[in-house]
């Protein structure tokens, strides 16, 4: 059979099941634990790592993540028409405020719930903290209890030289004794001591002269070296260990105490807030797992029921006011012009020396207060810009400055987030077309200015 050299670019196609000759360059026949990456090709898939289990949770619905942040990572789950939420840190449970019209009893107090909760919390947190102080405890006395008797070390170990022509052996660990009486006593290749008696803590173990003959030859009776180790710690030290191993064991037992108390208080809250049926006219009825879709932006997860049939309420907000507003992006010099209904209705030119407000508020006292073509208008300030309304329906177009984008007009839509001021009207509502061809990415968005200020930030 021939050699085929073939060249794959990456092997990121998917799984095929097709003969081998069909396939694609780049198609697998299977992939296990692996994870597919356009950027760094086929990795190894991360590894799982248990944290804990999630208390309270069932065995069905739907589940879904919750990523604000490194610190804020959350894993939900909505299943018996309630949302419940777990920190991905460490499996705590969090408290979710269903809100109103959504079946939660009476007996239900979200300000004990998340009190109880807390507590619950906390025990467990302590519970751990506890166990592991306990386990170190449990450790070092289990350490200093097998160091209360005196240990033996039977030493003994040789080794080769290889000279030209012979072979040497030496001893590295053990005793040798000439034929004067003499011993020399060697620990992994250091001597010890060379002495008619032998030093402190050895004795000589099981003679070996006949297993080794090379140091036989040399007149050398060759043993065991046995090594007395004295004990690693003291009857005081074991007896302080246990001490502290007792109350490490008292203070996880008091710990487990609390634990399950602070349980039981936080099963009760959560039986007193378990809904048993939606109300008819509440957004979930009946949303099964399936209906459940969520999109999260930024602090805030939005939930859509697939199952919710789409009607105008049958109270609507008042009517859109004829509006716009004009944004002032770039201070130059040159003429500012704002033309409504194709008519040239305000005007100003700045010099060198004017700034934004010198603009904004010419060009307000050139509209506000105005009839044009029989319409009442009105224009006030709002930081870089001016917005201007009117008591009928009429078209606004704005040119001026040193560059083409240096004033920026919009009423009812605007084609980006980025064309959104930062100073506006309070209740001003626009629609962000995004992309001109598809319609799902439009959305609506309203102003809502900090505290009670009817312009600004």
């Amino acid at each position: 059979m021939s050699t085929v050299t073939q060249r794959i670019p990456n092997l990121l196609l998917g799984i095929s099941q097709q003969p081998d000759n069909r396939k694609f360059p780049g198609q697998l026949r299977d992939s296990v634990n692996a994870f597919p990456d356009y950027a760094l090709g086929l990795l190894k898939r991360p590894g799982g790592q248990y944290v804990t289990e999630l208390y309270g949770a069932s065995s069905s619905g739907k589940w879904f993540s919750i990523l604000r942040d490194a610190q804020e990572k959350y894993v939900a789950q909505y299943d018996d028409n309630t949302f419940r939420v777990w920190s991905l840190l460490d499996g705590s449970p969090r408290r979710v405020d269903m809100g109103t019209n959504t079946g939660v009893p009476g007996t239900c107090n979200q300000t004990n719930f998340q009190t109880d909760l807390t507590a619950y919390n906390t025990a467990v947190a302590d519970t751990a903290a506890k166990l592991a102080l306990l386990n170190t405890a449990q450790a070092d006395y289990a350490q200093k209890l097998a160091g209360q008797d005196a240990t033996t070390q039977a030493l003994f170990a040789v080794n080769y030289n290889y000279p030209v022509g012979q072979i040497e052996q030496y001893l590295v660990s053990g005793i040798l004794e000439n034929s004067s009486g003499v011993y020399t006593v060697k620990n992994n290749n250091t001597v010890v001591s060379t002495s008619s008696t032998l030093p402190t803590n050895y004795a000589l173990g099981t003679e070996l002269t006949d297993e080794h003959p090379l140091l036989a030859s040399n007149g050398f009776k060759v043993y065991q070296a046995v090594l007395t180790v004295a004990a690693a710690h003291t009857p005081t030290e074991l007896a302080t260990s246990l001490t502290a191993m007792n109350t490490a064991q008292t203070n996880y037992n008091t710990a487990v105490t609390a634990e399950a108390t602070a349980k039981t208080n936080y099963d009760a809250e959560v039986t007193n807030c378990v809904i048993s049926a939606t109300p008819s006219n509440g957004y979930l009825y009946g949303a099964t797992a399936d209906d459940i879709e969520l999109l999260t932006l930024n602090d805030y997860t939005f939930v859509l029921n697939k199952a919710k049939t789409v009607a105008v309420k049958s109270t609507t907000s008042a009517a859109k006011p004829h509006e716009a507003f004009v944004v002032i992006k770039v201070v130059g010099t040159g003429e500012y012009e704002i033309i409504i209904d194709g008519t040239i209705r305000g005007q100003y030119t700045a010099s060198g020396s004017h700034d934004t407000a010198d603009i904004v508020n010419n060009l307000v006292s050139d509209i506000n207060g105005q009839s044009f073509g029989g319409k009442a208008f009105t224009a006030a300030a709002a930081g870089p810009g001016l917005y201007i309304s009117a008591d009928a329906a009429f078209t606004i177009s704005v040119v001026g400055g040193p560059s083409e984008d240096s004033i920026f007009a919009f009423q009812e839509t605007t084609p980006t987030v980025a064309d959104l001021p930062i100073q506006c009207k309070d209740g001003y509502v626009v629609k962000v077309v995004n992309s001109v061809d598809i319609d799902v990415d439009d959305m609506y968005v309203k102003f809502v200015a900090d505290g009670t200020a009817t312009y600004g930030v």
